[in-house]
């Protein structure tokens, strides 16, 4: 179908060049998941980039079970929303670790309390704050208008009929077993992701034209920490152990009535010349030569 990012055949998932751009993206971006819950749970928590499948909303909704734990977010700038599917059995795993427990022994329900899907909305809403990292590179990624839902019926994606991209990672909680999370993307949004990729791999974030324009200035405009010094004066080890508070170390010898051109360095690089006036009262620096091709410093 159209937008379609690589094909299925019949022994499985093969991936489209563009989809594997994106893919050792998310498999850097699963690690900080883990790290992100071990710091939550105070538990060894391993998060691995599986498949990535393809499928419409609503196919993949109806293999979800009932009740389940959805957590859905629009990744801005972009519209339509994503999703996060956390089962049910790894959410109270979660919620025993995160409230100081062992996880021996799991209740056999299908279904999560009030109170538990508010515990482990906060814990997930920290997860989509690690999915922008990895592509903090290319796009800024921000969050927003996050919301739980326990039934995939009560998410709406995008259009019906909308294309995502499902990236299947393998949640291991500590010695409680392993999980299966999902990401959904719809599709639109994997494909502009793609493109950003494609355009800083292939040099366009220093390319021609604006962007070029655009990095110039922001380089034009650092603070860089330019000098204003006296030339070295020379003092015996003897002259300098007698110092003493109130001594006065002559600077140099300069013409009564003359001002003294002072370097100008930046990094120890001489960048100009200078002299001091008095502007009020403090003391200012009037430029009077400056060193030709400082960008060849």
């Amino acid at each position: 179908s159209e937008g379609t990012l690589y094909t299925l055949s019949g022994r499985g998932t093969r991936h489209g060049a563009r989809l594997r751009r994106c893919h050792p993206i998310l498999e850097t971006g699963a690690p900080r998941i883990g790290v992100s819950l071990s710091s939550a749970l105070r538990q060894p928590v391993r998060v691995e980039l599986g498949e990535l499948d393809q499928a419409t909303w609503e196919d993949y909704a109806s293999s979800l079970p009932e009740p389940t734990f959805l957590s859905s977010a629009v990744l801005l700038p972009f519209e339509g929303r994503s999703i996060l599917h956390v089962p049910v059995k790894a959410a109270l795993v979660a919620i025993d670790y995160y409230l100081g427990g062992d996880a021996l022994n799991q209740p056999e329900r299908p279904q999560l309390t009030e109170m538990e899907r508010s515990l482990v909305g906060g814990l997930v809403e920290d997860l989509w704050n690690e999915i922008p990292h990895p592509f903090a590179s290319f796009i800024s990624l921000t969050p927003a208008m996050v919301a739980t839902a326990s039934n995939a019926v009560l998410v709406q994606v995008g259009r019906p009929g909308v294309l995502c991209v499902i990236a299947r990672m393998q949640l291991a909680l500590a010695d409680a077993g392993e999980y299966q999370l999902d990401l959904c993307i719809p599709a639109n949004i994997v494909r502009s992701l793609i493109d950003h990729v494609e355009r800083h791999q292939s040099g366009g974030a220093l390319g021609a034209g604006t962007d070029r324009q655009e990095v110039r200035r922001r380089l034009l405009t650092v603070p860089v920490e330019v000098r204003l010094a006296y030339p070295p004066i020379g003092l015996t080890p003897s002259e300098l152990l007698d110092l003493c508070p109130g001594d006065v170390v002559r600077l140099g010898h300069f013409e009564p009535g003359t001002p003294q051109a002072l370097p100008l360095t930046l990094d120890e690089v001489p960048v100009g010349t200078g002299i001091l006036v008095e502007n009020g009262n403090r003391l200012s620096c009037t430029v009077i030569s400056k060193k030709e091709h400082i960008h060849e410093q």
